[in-house]
């Protein structure tokens, strides 16, 4: 919960409510902007591995090691499993980073707690949950 009011108010909780509500505060803007790395260097699919198979899949590649460092950070303090794949240097390009976001109950918990934050992409990340939830409903 955040706090908001007069300055009595904010005086009367305890260090760990203080700290609690700066975490909170620091989170929604963490996803604000992860929310936009997503629209701007991200990509939602689905990929079909084999003839019936699909699966929900979220990467972010960058080639700035400081930005992919920060999105690793936020994923794994809301326990989102990743994997990271580094891509050497070719010719005249920079080396890139891609972290990747795999399978349904790993996309769904990401896109459920980025969602809000989406606007270019919301279309698809829309599309992909709703894949997650008839999947879910299906009971697997």
């Amino acid at each position: 919960m955040l706090y908001a009011g007069t300055a009595e108010n904010v005086a009367t909780l305890t260090m760990e409510q203080r700290a609690n509500a700066v975490n909170q505060q620091a989170s929604l803007c963490e996803l604000s902007w992860l929310g936009g790395i997503l629209d701007g260097e991200g990509c939602i699919s689905i990929d079909k591995k084999a003839q019936e198979c699909v699966c929900p899949l979220v990467t972010i590649v960058n080639t700035d090691f400081t930005l992919t460092n920060a999105v690793e950070t936020i994923l794994l303090s809301h326990f989102i499993a990743f994997y990271r794949r580094t891509h050497p240097q070719k010719g005249n390009w920079k080396p890139k980073i891609e972290i990747v976001i795999s399978g349904f109950k790993r996309v769904k918990r990401f896109l459920d707690v980025v969602r809000p934050y989406v606007i270019a992409k919301a279309q698809k990340a829309d599309l992909v949950l709703q894949l997650c939830a008839m999947r879910e409903l299906a009971g697997r």
